[in-house]
This record gives structure tokens, C-alpha cells and sequence, in this order.
């Protein structure tokens, strides 16, 4: 298997521990175990193919990345009238639910996995039944040196 035909082969799984209703079934799909270890992974290799057929990558030629680019760019395929709801996240508690998913789920995830999870199980609570999918966009070790997974104390759990 090449790292290219690896991307996007990422194992979906069931977040059992987390989740308050039994009648819902919530999911996450962990991207992190994508090849750079993000879900990153997959425009870039969109955008890699799309520059190889288009003739704009060639062997000879190169990627020059992106310089001075602002956070807030929104792409031009977005849609934003296929959403059905955008669900505020507070620091804290994405924070919670990213150290909760390490320590009852086994999955190890940054602060932006966390706030994901935790709109997930805010819908998961809401609901009467019925299957949620949320995404784990990468892994929690690129976090090790943030106060993410530091304890307060010696013998404080993270």
C-alpha cells in the first residue's frame, strides 16, 4: 500500500463511554490515523492529484506552500446553506472533552476534536434516537506541550 492510497482509510468507531443516551449511537471518525496524522490529509491529496492531471505539477516542479494567510478565509465550495446548525463551543469544555475522550474513550485528540465531540454530545443528548458521526480531525501529541494534557497537581489525573 502506498502513503497515497493510505489516506482516507481511517477506522470509524463507536464513542461508547461518552455518550448520554443509549438510544443514540455516536461515532467518530479518527482521522489522525491518516498518514501526517490529520484530516489535512485528504484536500492535500485532492489538490496534489487535481495540480498532476491539470498539468500544473509536473516532477520538475514544486509546491511553494502558502504564505501569509489569514485564518478566516472561508473556501469557495462552501455552502453555508447545507448546515443545520452551528453549536458555540467554549474553550473549557472542548478542553473537558478532548482530555475525556483520552482518558474513557483511549483516543488521544486535540483541542478541536474535543469541541467537535462535545457538539456531538450535546446533540446526542437532545435527541430521541437515531446514529451521529462527528470527526477527530488529528492526534493529541502535537498538544503535549499546551496546557491541554498537563494536570493541575502531582497526583491529578490530566
Amino acid at each position: 500500500m502506498s502513503i497515497a492510497s493510505s489516506i482516507g482509510n481511517t477506522p470509524l468507531v463507536e464513542l461508547k463511554r461518552l455518550n448520554p443516551n443509549p438510544k443514540v449511537r455516536l461515532f467518530a471518525q479518527l482521522e489522525g490515523s491518516n498518514p501526517s496524522g490529520s484530516v489535512k490529509d485528504r484536500p492535500t491529496l485532492y489538490m496534489i492529484e487535481k495540480a498532476e492531471e491539470s498539468g500544473e505539477l509536473t516532477h520538475d516542479k514544486t509546491i511553494q506552500g502558502l504564505k501569509n494567510m489569514t485564518e478566516a478565509i472561508v473556501p469557495e465550495i462552501y455552502d453555508n446553506s447545507l448546515l443545520d446548525d452551528i453549536i458555540p463551543m467554549e474553550d473549557e469544555e472542548a478542553f473537558a472533552t478532548a482530555r475525556r475522550l483520552a482518558s474513557e474513550e483511549g483516543s488521544f485528540a486535540g483541542l478541536s476534536s474535543g469541541a467537535a465531540v462535545a457538539g456531538a454530545l450535546r446533540v446526542a443528548a437532545e435527541m430521541k434516537s437515531g446514529t451521529i458521526v462527528t470527526i477527530i480531525a488529528d492526534r493529541g501529541e502535537r498538544y503535549l506541550s499546551t496546557m491541554l494534557f498537563r494536570s493541575v497537581c502531582a497526583k491529578c489525573p490530566p
